[in-house]
């Protein structure tokens, strides 16, 4: 329970905070998509793998006496694949990716220009 309350709390709270200052701070926020693709996936995979080895040692302990040692094998390859795309999700975003894109402020009208409108009126 408390390792839920700690993924819902990051994930609520610490996000919607970095949502909000960054919208006080910026008023359009822009993002990568392929980041964004390459973290939801990584955080999927994450969420899938902390179910599996739980929903195998709850479907296996009726029927088998191994229960616990299959489930450690498989919670060990488990840490192996989450090593594994953590990994290659920093390499992604370390290498592969080209560096964040330069946020330029919003594009106000010249003085020329707003003279030029003024006097049209």
């Amino acid at each position: 329970v408390s390792l839920l309350g700690s993924i819902l709390s990051n994930l609520l709270l610490v996000l919607g905070c970095a949502f909000f200052f960054g919208g006080v701070r910026h008023a359009t926020q822009r993002y990568d998509q392929k980041s964004a693709e390459a973290h939801a996936a990584v955080l999927v995979l994450g969420a899938v793998t902390m179910v599996v080895p739980d929903v195998l040692g709850e479907t296996k302990s009726s029927r088998h006496e191994d229960t616990e040692s299959d489930v450690l094998s498989l919670s060990r390859w488990v840490s192996v694949v989450l090593l594994f795309s953590y990994a290659s999700l920093i390499a992604f975003e370390l290498g592969i990716s080209p560096a964040p894109p330069e946020i330029s402020p919003p594009l106000s009208p010249s003085p020329e220009a707003l003279d030029a409108e003024c006097e049209g009126v």
